[in-house]
């Protein structure tokens, strides 16, 4: 909860959803919250389609894979 209000994701009191944790919560992932502080930064407002597919792609990927002595990036 100290993290979620410490980023205004919450009301401290009441403990309401703010714009941000209304993000976390729309999200499904890993981590919920770190998606969405990283979806809602202003940057993303500056990039064209594919660069926005690719940033989507990088944050849901889990990095490289490597099976039976093949690697998939």
């Amino acid at each position: 909860m100290k993290v979620l209000e410490e980023v205004e994701a919450i009301m401290p009191q009441t403990h309401e959803m703010l714009p941000l944790g209304n993000i976390a919560a729309s999200i499904r992932g890993v981590n919920e919250l770190w998606l969405a502080l990283a979806f809602s930064d202003s940057n993303f407002d500056e990039l064209n389609p594919a660069q926005l597919a690719a940033v989507c792609a990088s944050f849901v990927s889990e990095g490289v894979k490597i099976r039976a002595g093949t690697r998939y990036f």
